[in-house]
C-alpha cells in the first residue's frame, strides 16, 4: 500500500538514517523531522498513518507533538503512535491516544521491523 504515511521525528541524524534505510524497503511514503516543530508543521498538513516520536528535542518537546496530536481529533484517531525515548516516564503516554505505543532507547532495527510488522498487519489489504 504506497499511500501509507510514515514521519520519523528524531534529532539525532544516524536514528533518523537508521529509521529511513528499514522503512524504505516498504512502498510507503516516508517524511523526516528533525525537531518538534519541523513536526508540527508536517502534522498542520498531513496526516501520517504511523509516526516515530522522540520525545527529547530541540525547539519543541515530543511530549508537546505528542499533545498537538491528542488536542486534533483528525490527528489522534488515525494515528499510530510509537514513543521512543531514552526515559521510562515517557511511557506514562501510551494510553493517551488509541493507538500508542512506548519502546526504551537505544531503538534496535528488530524492533522497528517488529513495529512494522504488527502496523502492517492492521491494514486493509
Amino acid at each position: 500500500m504506497s499511500d501509507v504515511k510514515v514521519l520519523i521525528v528524531e534529532d539525532d541524524l544516524a536514528l533518523r538514517g537508521m529509521y529511513d534505510r528499514i522503512l524504505h524497503k516498504k512502498p510507503w511514503q516516508i517524511h523526516q523531522a528533525k525537531d518538534g516543530e519541523q513536526a508540527i508543521t508536517y502534522l498542520e498538513q498531513n496526516i501520517p498513518h504511523l509516526i516515530f516520536l522522540d520525545m527529547l528535542l530541540p525547539h519543541v518537546s515530543g511530549r508537546q507533538v505528542l499533545e498537538y496530536i491528542i488536542s486534533q481529533p483528525r490527528l489522534r484517531d488515525a494515528v499510530h503512535v510509537v514513543i521512543v525515548s531514552s526515559s521510562q516516564e515517557y511511557e506514562q503516554y501510551v494510553g493517551s491516544l488509541p493507538s500508542c505505543e512506548f519502546i526504551l532507547k537505544p531503538i534496535l532495527p528488530s524492533q522497528i521491523q517488529d513495529v512494522l510488522l504488527r502496523f502492517s498487519e492492521k491494514l486493509p489489504r
